[in-house]
């Protein structure tokens, strides 16, 4: 018998990274893409259960997949649609109504979240399931003799217990790949401020305000939702002094692990 299969789309590769893992240990094929265009390639072609996308995406954005979706049935057929994004303003819940979605995850979204509804779809039953409490006691104690993990910091266990289920191993991991993508992000928002595309520092903002507050940055994540605000207002002055701030304490994460 065949897995079901799960459709991404999501354009940050840290956040595409951070679902493949929450979800690898369940039986199914996760099919991943980066801009509706593939999404819909791969909906032409292959048959889904489930469909995980974020709103805001470089190109075509995850509203004007969900019309799509709504135009075209077929498209979708009997797959679920779960609207995974950091810009659900009351505004914006109220127009996704209007839209074939089941369920609405706001981000920074937890691994138990992501697992929840993947098991709720698929009647899957949840096992060793516990409590937040103690997930955070369990992520908060480090044993002086495991060597195999880094000793975490408060804020990284705080972030270990809300998004990563305790699993302070998937944490590290996970935080290894966006240490990897931030020197990306980095040039990506120098050359949004050099030519002054406030378009393009919105999208790097909207993602780094996620990861960073994943990952247990939260003075840094809203530093990045400031950024984004401003991006929004169009102050590319303020926003580009506000980026080189930004920018500083960013490159300083990697110095300090």
């Amino acid at each position: 018998m065949s897995k079901p299969r799960v459709l991404l789309l999501e354009d940050d590769a840290s956040l595409r990274r951070f679902v493949r893992m929450a979800l690898e240990e369940l039986p199914l094929e996760l099919l991943e893409c980066d801009s509706v265009a593939f999404a819909l390639q791969i909906l032409q072609e292959a048959q889904v259960q489930l469909i995980f996308t974020d709103l805001m995406l470089a190109g075509e954005s995850g509203q004007g997949f969900l019309q799509r979706l709504k135009a075209n049935p077929t498209l979708q057929g009997s797959a679920k649609v779960v609207v995974v994004s950091a810009g659900l303003s009351p505004i914006v819940r109220k127009q996704l109504e209007t839209y074939p979605v089941w369920r609405v995850l706001e981000k920074p979204v937890s691994v138990m979240a992501l697992e929840g509804c993947v098991r709720e779809m698929f009647g899957w039953r949840a096992e060793g399931a516990v409590t937040g409490e103690e997930l955070e006691t369990e992520c908060s104690v480090h044993d002086p003799l495991d060597r195999s993990l880094p000793t975490l910091t408060a804020d990284e266990s705080r972030a270990v217990a809300l998004y990563f289920e305790g699993d302070a191993e998937l944490f590290v991991a996970y935080r290894t790949t966006c240490l990897g993508q931030l020197p990306t992000d980095v040039r990506e928002a120098d050359v949004a401020c050099r030519d002054a595309d406030s378009q393009a520092l919105m999208r790097v903002a909207h993602s780094l305000k996620t990861v960073l507050e994943t990952l247990g940055y939260s003075d840094l994540s809203l530093q990045a939702r400031k950024l984004e605000g401003l991006t929004l207002a169009e102050e590319l002055q303020q926003a580009t002094v506000h980026w080189a701030e930004l920018r500083t304490r960013i490159q300083g994460i990697s110095a300090n692990i």
